[in-house]
């Protein structure tokens, strides 16, 4: 978009340069001399040609400038390439972002924040930056729950990301959370799974197209490879083992970490062999027999559990009440950190069946990740799997039952969860970094540029005007 000053500045250098024409004109006319009538032109030339470099500067700060001049240690304050391809995709998805920080009126202190949060804005059309006082919008600093000032809320949509330390990391990748492109779960089909058109699945599948999740039945067999835009892989309740081709095609992807899995098995339908078999592809043991826990069974049936022990702080369970298990397969997870790989323990019994060993773990979580590339081409190469040794909690009878519901969209939401942008570096605190914005670059410009042409070309034309206005007088 012109900068307004410039089209100004470009209209009266104009409007001076006609004005000049006229008077040369009129002095010839006149018959003086033509060397006075030539250095006559020579001051409205000089105010005409600052008025025009500073009208073309100014143009060419906003078109070709439109970020910022970045003059701090090791340019901070300059969007990573990883960033700027972000705001790209955002434009070219046509997604609106709304970025609203939370700041006092008086942004001295917060003012290298405030400019990084402007080259959002400057560098996508889809980018809307604004800044609230929470003193003097209270209404707004609580609709969105702020804590402190300095907290920043990312939204696009139905999506919103909080940060509360903003730098240019935490910046992209709430970006990045709230633009994702909705997740394709593919749900495994040739094996006797149950069918995601089952009807008691039906509150699962409406619960998640109403987040935006799509499901795409796949026959692992039918393709040499897993679909790329596969986000999710889905393996409820098989009844036969996997292929061997299809193992090594999982197993190909998780090498890769290029994949996230979700396996329920179910000790009703399918016997310890096929469970076996498809914990092995994920390097997790399966036992065959049904855990037993008279202290968290409910409906008097030892085997339908009420699970509330939660061991780790994965996302998965974080916050979650308790979960209702039916008929639910003990597990017997890989080592930790074997591969670089970490090992969540999700919900275990309230005790062992015998009370002498550990109580039996019934779901995990596998997370691996590794960082491919450098500098600023750096990404996360990611594999994560959730296994759970019961499908039947998925079904309508259990969906409204404790918070199977919230554990279902955690569980998702965890395994379709985009990586951060690790290619952005994280600014040093300090340091005398000084951010200039394009905002900045115009007021300089007009302070150097316009105003001074400006009163020049005021001086020049009052001055004229006093010459002509004499020299009709004496005609």
């Amino acid at each position: 978009m012109s900068n307004p000053v410039g089209v100004v500045l470009i209209v009266w250098a104009t409007a001076l340069m006609a004005v000049a024409v006229m008077a040369a004109f009129r002095r010839w006319r006149s018959r003086r001399p033509p060397l006075r009538a030539l250095l006559g032109l020579v001051w409205p030339a000089g105010v005409i040609v600052v008025a025009l470099a500073a009208s073309v500067r100014l143009q060419a700060t906003d078109l070709l400038l439109r970020t910022s001049i970045d003059i701090s240690q090791h340019r901070h304050n300059t969007l990573t390439s990883a960033s700027i391809s972000l705001l790209r995709n955002v434009d070219r998805t046509q997604q609106t972002v709304h970025i609203t920080g939370f700041f006092p009126a008086d942004q001295t202190e917060w003012r290298p924040v405030t400019v990084a949060l402007e080259r959002y804005a400057d560098r996508s059309q889809m980018v809307k930056v604004r800044f609230v006082d929470p003193d003097q919008e209270p209404s707004t600093a609580r609709a969105y729950a702020i804590g402190k000032i300095g907290e920043v809320v990312v939204e696009s949509g139905q999506r919103q990301v909080r940060v509360e330390s903003p730098s240019e990391l935490a910046v992209s990748s709430a970006i990045a959370q709230v633009v994702n492109e909705n997740p394709m779960v593919c749900w495994s089909a040739g094996h006797g799974e149950i069918e995601p058109d089952d009807p008691t699945l039906e509150a699962l599948t409406k619960g998640l197209a109403q987040v935006g999740v799509q499901i795409h039945r796949v026959r692992l067999s039918a393709s040499a490879d897993i679909p790329q835009d596969c986000k999710i892989v889905a393996v409820v309740a098989p009844r036969t083992p996997p292929l061997d081709m299809e193992a090594q095609m999982l197993r190909r992807r998780m090498q890769a970490q290029d994949l996230r899995i979700l396996l329920l098995a179910d000790p009703d339908v399918a016997g310890p062999e096929v469970n076996g078999a498809w914990g092995d592809v994920l390097g997790v043991k399966i036992k065959p027999d049904r855990v037993s826990d008279p202290q968290g069974a409910v409906y008097g049936d030892p085997r339908t559990l009420l699970v509330d022990r939660f061991p780790s702080l994965n996302p998965v369970t974080t916050g979650l009440p308790a979960a209702l298990l039916v008929g639910v397969a003990a597990l017997d997870p890989p080592a930790d950190q074997q591969g670089g790989l970490t090992v969540s323990v999700l919900a275990s019994a309230s005790s062992a069946e015998d009370a002498r060993g550990p109580a039996p773990i019934l779901a995990v979580a596998l997370d691996r990740s590794s960082v491919d590339g450098d500098g600023e081409q750096t990404a996360i190469r990611r594999f994560r799997a959730v296994v759970i040794g019961d499908a039947d909690w998925l079904r309508n009878s259990s969906w409204s039952v404790s918070a199977n519901s919230t554990l279902a969209a955690q569980t998702f939401r965890w395994l379709a969860e985009p990586e951060p942008l690790v290619s952005v570096p994280v600014p040093v605190p300090g340091g005398g970094l000084i951010a200039v914005s394009s905002k900045d670059i115009r007021r300089i410009d007009t302070g150097m540029f316009a105003v001074p042409g400006l009163l020049v070309g005021l001086v020049w034309s009052a001055r004229w005007l006093t010459v002509t206005r004499r020299g009709s007088r004496r005609s």
